[in-house]
């Protein structure tokens, strides 16, 4: 019924430690200095921000004639600090050009908190201005740049603002993250508010999944929170949705009991509580009654669903009442506030953005792990080389230690028989000859068995380094692998994001307007615009036209500048003043074949001039 806002490396940081002390003292003095710098309307106006918004505006435009003597600094705070005061104040903005030089400057200078002020505010700006694609983006910044400062406050809502965005688009799972995520925020830091408003959100979340019982759970834990506050306009709002949930589902036993909590106020001058009570006239059999309090609603500047509702009530009603013509005027009234509505969904591209946005972190994270893994992996090489020596060195050693302790054996052996000799004086010579003999062959034998083991221990060190020249060859070769990879998905993500900056141009919705499927005559500006924006978005596009087919005409242009532009192929015909879509095949079928010297058909040029 209504929608579903209704409303609205280990070791070297020792060495490092000294030094960060002194940047981050340095820091906090030059920070001390730049803020006791600012005029004292300034200060008091940044002390007023959170409370009293419309004071802290009343002391920013006293400085308004004197900034333009100030530094780039303080006219860049004095100017952001502007913005949030009328984002609070409920200002419409209806430019993003002074934000986004706000954001450059932030950029630029380096103020981590200052810098996440003015993505918050570049969010809410892109929200206002309708473009939610990039308010989600300026979101997803600002969360990054959060976890660097502690600004709980300012954290919570953007998380929050995230869960408004996901959840217009009916993109329920990436809001509930969100609206967690702002929960937590708030809860941690004890900001009654905070949790109370994230609370209503899960209702609403529940609300529209039909969950009756879970959004009742969820809507009284925020009401019964926001009376903690003290804020009436927050309880009150919280209330008010309270019962208007209860309406929207039917149950209007359960909201008529909760009417009477609202100030009388509310009931008489809000949209919302004036259709509530219209339904529980309605359900009470109080037809008049009810066309009065929806009426009354209307007159409040209710919302587009809001107001769709209504009509569709009143056309009901009317139609009870024998009144036809009347109730077939608001049931055409609520059928182009149904147009309307679709007509403001971007879940698609916000989608695209989210994705974009989630590969992004999962790149990183990958990135991440592969480089530790190729740290790791390097790290087992040298552990398995070193103790690859270390074991060649012990087993040497041993080798050459037995080998010692024969000699040492033999040697005795030796002496023990020249003793013996010695001893026998009636030995022959011969007997000693042989002797000597005897022990010569073993030395032989014993230098051969080390002349062997020293070869052997030479090849294993040739086959260590055959191998360590091998990794070294595939850690090139996976080096300029994940090098081409990585540009390859530059290329991807710069295409769309040309494709994204064509799709946002005015000549692109001008183009795409069915209004304008007529005979567009050659001499027309909007083709010349539509050149000027392929060669801004896509530069090498005419050029590689050019290249394949010196000779193409203009007509073969502007078939391949509408294929480019995405325009149905229903609508060439009208446009390039063809008898028929046939016509259109046969040109493209034909411009192919002079493209590339060969037959083709004219879904194949699409694809060729889509990929371009």
């Amino acid at each position: 019924m209504l929608s579903l806002y209704r409303s609205t490396s280990s070791r070297m940081k020792y060495i490092y430690v000294p030094l960060l002390f002194l940047s981050v003292l340095f820091a906090g003095l030059s920070c001390q200095r730049a803020e006791k710098s600012y005029p004292s309307a300034m200060q008091r106006a940044i002390g007023l921000l959170s409370t009293r918004p419309d004071s802290a505006l009343y002391y920013l435009s006293q400085l308004d004639s004197q900034m333009a003597d100030e530094p780039e600094e303080t006219r860049m705070y004095h100017a952001l600090l502007t913005l949030r005061a009328e984002d609070k104040l409920y200002v419409r903005q209806t430019s993003d050009s002074l934000i986004k030089s706000i954001v450059i400057y932030y950029n630029k200078q380096g103020d981590a908190t200052k810098r996440l002020e003015a993505y918050y505010m570049l969010g809410r700006i892109y929200r206002t201005i309708g473009n939610l694609p990039q308010s989600l983006q300026a979101f997803q910044q600002a969360a990054e740049i959060s976890h660097k400062c502690d600004r709980p406050e300012l954290s919570g809502r953007i998380y929050e603002q995230m869960s408004y965005l996901f959840a217009y688009q009916e993109l329920y799972p990436e809001a509930i993250q969100a609206i967690k995520a702002s929960h937590k925020i708030f809860q941690k830091h004890g900001d009654a508010k905070g949790v109370s408003i994230s609370l209503r959100n899960i209702a609403r979340i529940f609300d529209r999944y039909q969950q009756v019982d879970s959004m009742a759970y969820y809507y009284r834990r925020a009401y019964e929170t926001a009376l903690t506050t003290q804020d009436s306009i927050v309880t009150n709002l919280i209330l008010n949705e309270y019962i208007s949930a209860f309406i929207d589902h039917g149950v209007i036993d359960k909201g008529a009991a909760l009417i009477h909590k609202l100030p009388q106020e509310i009931k008489d001058k809000n949209p919302i509580a004036l259709y509530s009570q219209g339904m529980i006239c309605l359900h009470a059999g109080q037809a008049d009654s009810a066309s009065m309090y929806f009426r009354k609603s209307l007159q409040q500047k209710a919302s587009l669903y809001l107001q769709r509702d209504i009509y569709r009530q009143l056309s009901t009603l009317n139609e009870k009442q024998g009144e036809v013509a009347q109730a077939l005027h608001y049931e055409r009234t609520c059928a182009m506030l149904k147009d309307s509505i679709a007509a403001i969904t971007q879940t698609e591209a916000i989608y695209k953005i989210h994705a974009l946005y989630n590969y992004q972190k999962i790149k990183q994270e990958k990135d991440r792990l592969l480089l530790q893994n190729e740290r790791q992996q390097k790290l087992l090489y040298l552990s398995l080389l070193t103790l690859l020596g270390i074991g060649i060195l012990i087993s040497w050693g041993i080798r050459r230690f037995k080998q010692y302790k024969q000699n040492v054996a033999q040697q005795k052996k030796e002496l023990a028989n020249l003793r013996v000799e010695l001893e026998r004086e009636k030995e022959t010579e011969q007997k000693q000859e042989h002797e000597l003999q005897k022990n010569q062959t073993k030395i032989e034998e014993l230098e051969l068995l080390i002349e062997t083991a020293r070869k052997e221990r030479d090849e294993k060190t040739e086959t260590c380094q055959q191998l360590q020249r091998q990794i070294s060859q595939l850690e090139i070769s996976n080096r300029h692998i994940r090098l081409n990879m990585d540009e390859k998905a530059l290329a991807r993500q710069e295409k769309e994001l040309r494709k994204q900056e064509m799709r946002q141009s005015a000549i692109y919705l001008w183009f795409h307007e069915e209004s304008h499927w007529n005979h567009i005559p050659e001499s027309a500006p909007q083709w010349e615009e539509l050149r000027n924006l392929i060669k801004d978005c896509f530069p090498q596009f005419i050029v590689r036209l050019h290249t394949l087919y010196p000779k193409i005409s203009e007509m073969e242009l502007r078939t391949c500048f509408l294929l480019k532009l995405e325009i149905p192929l229903k609508a060439f015909p009208k446009i390039m003043n063809k008898a028929n879509a046939s016509a259109i095949s046969n040109l493209r079928t034909r411009l192919y074949k002079k493209l590339f010297n060969k037959e083709g058909t004219a879904s194949e040029l699409d694809e060729f001039i889509v990929d371009l």
